[in-house]
């Protein structure tokens, strides 16, 4: 079976993702899969600088505003777009992450921190004057890989060169990977991320299976369980041991079930409240009639007591 080299590449903007990312890779947090017992061993090769994204964007400011003023340049501010999928108003995209991996024990630890070292080194040397962001090798999940975030800003031209680094090609994913390849990845025996890792026959399902490849990859670093490690689960209820996927299907018949009752249960409500309001006319109107009655008989009594007083009067 083949060893691959690993390469992903996300665009990061908002406050959200920047300090999420800034959190997860500080280890400001733990999740399932990662061993805490071994988070010492991590290697920040760049820290952080920043202590969150407003700082972020308002050290970015200030060094724009700053560098215009000294060298008459007018490089164009930090400003906010309008996003056309949401229609909300924020910051574009301003930085960029790269996690370097590879297949799990392809390498030794040893050679896992030499060939990420090399692989930071390369994302320095691709993007020679972008700042680093954070650079930092966890070896603390299963297979080890490296984070490395730069941002879109020239330390030499104090601006953002998004447009420029996409017109020369250098924010191109399949580039990067096959310059990686030939200078480090080759070095250490892996193979390249790309459809080579399909049969031949295989070439029209291509993308289909290099997707679900990656996947695969991806899951396998962030310790997401496989299909087949579902498959062979199980859950303890009561001190019951169930299979897992019974446990789903069980879980599922049973809300369908409860989906049911509760829709009969409402029926039967619907059913009480309309025999409750005809209830409730019917009484009104026997209320009302009684009342009407009552009113009759006390109009006659005082007509006959209103009689029997002329009577008396006359005599």
């Amino acid at each position: 079976m083949k060893k691959f080299a690993t390469i992903r590449h996300e665009k990061r903007k908002g406050a959200e993702q920047f300090n999420g990312i800034l959190a997860e890779n500080n280890r400001d947090f733990s999740k399932a899969n990662i061993d805490k017992n071994l988070t010492h061993k991590n290697i920040c090769l760049t820290p952080s600088i920043y202590s969150d994204y407003s700082d972020f964007v308002a050290r970015k400011q200030e060094q724009i505003r700053a560098s215009n003023k000294l060298k008459g340049t007018k490089n164009r501010m930090v400003r906010q777009i309008k996003d056309n999928k949401t229609g909300k108003t924020d910051f574009g995209a301003m930085l960029q992450e790269f996690v370097f991996g590879h297949s799990p024990g392809a390498l030794t630890e040893d050679q896992s921190i030499e060939y990420l070292k090399m692989a930071d080194k390369f994302i320095r040397d691709w993007f020679t004057d972008l700042e680093i962001v954070s650079s930092i090798i966890h070896l603390d999940e299963k297979t080890p890989h490296l984070h490395i975030w730069t941002s879109y800003f020239d330390t030499v031209q104090n601006k953002f060169i998004q447009k420029e680094l996409s017109q020369q090609g250098k924010t191109d994913i399949n580039a990067i990977r096959k310059a990686f390849q030939a200078q480090v990845a080759d070095k250490y025996g892996l193979a390249a991320q790309d459809g080579s890792v399909v049969k031949s026959h295989d070439g029209s399902k291509a993308s289909t299976v290099i997707d679900k490849l990656k996947k695969e990859i991806s899951d396998l670093e962030n310790g997401v369980p496989t299909e087949e490690q579902l498959k062979n689960s199980s859950i303890t209820i009561n001190n019951k041991t169930i299979p897992l996927p019974k446990f789903i299907n069980q879980s599922i018949a049973e809300n369908t079930a409860l989906k049911e009752q509760n829709k009969h249960l409402e029926q039967e409500l619907e059913l009480l409240r309309v025999e409750l309001h005809q209830e409730q006319q019917k009484t009104l109107k026997t209320d009302s009639e009684q009342d009407i009655k009552i009113k009759k008989q006390i109009d006659t009594e005082l007509a006959e007591q209103g009689q029997v007083g002329k009577k008396r009067t006359r005599s």
